[in-house]
């Protein structure tokens, strides 16, 4: 007879191993057993596309849980980085210069939020909830509560640019997943935010500039929030003031259900927050293809963050510190 503790430690390495895989292969089957036109190129190209901002913005929430935090503003910087982005596109800058202005836009929202937590030491919870309220404030302020339609020709250029015929979006995105697997995992700072995740206490003690660090972190939350929120516009062509609002849940349970503990400490972005985008994605775009009822979304993305929780929950179940 096998023990508690063996069956206990088997489940455990099976989640560890296989269970994102085996979810993700169930809901590819899912789907195209119930609909024909799901398992088709142009739809999996899709699905990368649709993937591809929210997985930028997610690997940012994915930095701040490892080290321990979390970031509730990601929605709103999306929204206010790209109302403050709105207001050049009749300057002809091109789109470098449009990115970079959401980008930076997100970056201060992020430096707000790294201030007070790292160095007034507000709980990261109430600081990001306040400055989610202020992010959306602002934005709904500057675009006075309009639709703000993406007019810039950069918008056309983003969205239907190609290389090999991969979309430059999603080149972009697994450009930023391996940028920050090897930032995570062969860099100082990667093994840094590690530490602080596990134990706060024993890295300030070892050396690690704990604030500097947390200050960075949240400031490239920002910062890839202003980039989803590009990209998110590029793809729909116009933000309504209800742009963001609730995705910030989605970046966390991507990374959650990836493997990303919200204990901090543990997780890694190939191949489980590589996974957990493509899944979120996959029973998305699964539910457009099969005609759901709009409002199953709502409940769909609520289990979905309930089974993350729970998976964690049972994979890092007496780690708490």
């Amino acid at each position: 007879m096998m023990s508690q503790s063996n069956r206990n430690n088997v489940l455990t390495t099976y989640l560890d191993k296989y269970a994102l895989i085996t979810v993700f292969a169930i809901m590819i089957l899912i789907f195209s057993l119930i609909s024909q036109s799901f398992f088709t190129l142009s739809n999996l190209i899709n699905i990368l596309v649709q993937a591809s901002a929210m997985g930028i913005a997610t690997v940012g929430a994915a930095m701040v849980i490892l080290q321990g935090g979390v970031d509730l503003s990601a929605g709103s910087c999306m929204f206010l980085s790209m109302v403050v982005c709105s207001r050049f596109f009749n300057m002809n800058l091109g789109l470098v210069p449009l990115v970079l202005i959401s980008v930076a836009t997100g970056a201060l929202l992020g430096c707000l939020n790294g201030l007070f937590v790292a160095y007034i030491k507000v709980i990261p919870f109430i600081t990001t909830l306040g400055t989610m309220t202020l992010g959306r404030g602002l934005g709904l302020t500057i675009s006075e509560a309009k639709i703000v339609i993406f007019s810039d020709a950069s918008a056309t250029v983003l969205r239907n640019a190609r290389v090999l015929g991969i979309p430059v979006i999603v080149l972009v995105l697994a450009a930023i997943l391996v940028l920050a697997q090897v930032v995570l995992t062969n860099t100082g700072f990667g093994r840094q935010l590690y530490a602080i995740g596990n134990n706060q206490l024993a890295a300030v003690k070892i050396g690690i500039n704990v604030k500097r660090r947390r200050f960075h972190v949240y400031i490239l939350s920002g910062a890839f929030s202003g980039l989803s929120g590009f990209i998110f516009s590029a793809q729909s062509g116009s933000i309504s003031p209800d742009f963001g609002k609730g995705q910030e849940f989605i970046f966390i349970s991507a990374a959650v259900l990836g493997g990303v503990s919200l204990f901090g400490g543990k997780g890694k972005i190939f191949p489980g927050v590589l996974l957990g985008i493509l899944i979120i994605t996959v029973i998305e775009n699964g539910l457009v293809i099969v005609g759901a009822n709009p409002y199953a979304y709502q409940i769909v993305r609520g289990l979905i963050i309930l089974f993350a929780v729970v998976i964690d929950c049972i994979k890092y179940k007496g780690d708490l510190r």
